[in-house]
């Protein structure tokens, strides 16, 4: 008997590898498992509970949060049990307070570029190396995105918790800033710099699934610091050399997806970014300091937001 005929022979008779259930699927489904041996699953329920049990780990109970005072759990014996709690801490606006007066935030050096001629050098965030800045580039703050990564773990992941399993909603650039990479399948106790591979030769999980079900970026390298140091040291060859290559946005038919570890990095710039205007309430008429130098906020607070379009419904 040929694999295509054992395929359709088993195409009524497919398990499913999470309830173990007996269900009829499709030819594709049934040719993966006969030409690959790859595993199956009856609905997109079963597969989604499958991986989220294959990467669910005990996270330690790490007592109460400085910031709200609600105990949370971290693998890392951090104090604050998130970003939010952080940013409005008091530890977080000294250490915010001390880059200023060095000048070493991010917004401003960018203050800072926008007065300095065309082409010149600036020192790298991190590292302090000298990094040519074009005119218009004004906004590059580090020479590398390894020294962006450091430089972000400091001020973050190194004080706020890293929650249950490893698609976090904190913590991506100090977990790439190690000089190891572990293993978050629950049981295996891998160590090394290229945990993509690992994944996928070790688990049979693709780099891409990998990527999607721990929040990473889809075109983050998973590799440890001293890993990405020696691949951007390589000499530039082939596709590469070609700028025209990359960038261009999305293809059509390619998802859009804005992973936890964007949304992370948006939440920390918004947070490097400091206070914004003084404004006056439109409601109340009080007069208040915007969060954040973004937008424009019209309203004090949200009950005030909200008792003035009461009252103009009311009208």
């Amino acid at each position: 008997m040929s694999k295509a005929e054992k395929a359709r022979e088993i195409q009524d008779k497919l398990q499913c590898n999470h309830c173990k259930g007996v269900f009829s699927g499709s030819l594709a489904q049934a040719l993966k498992v006969v030409y690959e041996g790859r595993t199956t699953y009856c609905s997109d329920a079963c597969r989604k509970a499958f991986k989220r049990e294959r990467f669910s780990i005990p996270i330690p109970n790490r007592g109460a949060c400085l910031g709200c005072g609600k105990e949370f759990f971290s693998r890392r014996d951090a104090k604050f049990c998130g970003m939010k709690c952080y940013t409005g801490s008091k530890q977080f606006s000294q250490m915010l307070a001390d880059a200023r007066n060095n000048s070493m935030t991010p917004y401003s050096i960018k203050k800072r570029a926008e007065s300095a001629r065309r082409g010149e050098g600036k020192p790298c965030l991190e590292c302090g190396e000298n990094v040519y800045v074009k005119n218009s580039e004004k906004t590059k703050k580090f020479c590398s995105r390894i020294c962006y990564r450091a430089y972000m773990a400091k001020r973050f992941d190194r004080q706020i918790a890293s929650p249950d399993q490893m698609a976090l909603p904190q913590g991506y650039d100090g977990f790439l800033d190690r000089s190891l990479l572990t293993c978050p399948v629950v049981g295996c106790s891998w160590q090394g710099d290229h945990l993509s591979i690992h994944v996928n030769t070790a688990h049979g999980i693709t780099a891409a699934e990998f990527k999607r079900a721990t929040g990473f970026n889809k075109h983050t390298g998973v590799v440890s610091r001293p890993m990405a140091e020696r691949l951007r040291a390589r000499a530039v060859v082939g596709v590469a050399l070609d700028s025209t290559y990359w960038g261009g946005g999305f293809p059509d038919g390619v998802e859009r997806r804005h992973s936890l570890e964007a949304q992370e990095h948006h939440a920390k710039s918004r947070a490097l970014c400091g206070n914004g205007p003084v404004r006056a309430c439109i409601g109340c008429g009080v007069v208040f300091q915007q969060a954040t130098p973004f937008g424009k906020k019209i309203h004090c607070s949200v009950e005030c937001r909200t008792k003035t379009y009461a009252n103009q419904k009311v009208k």
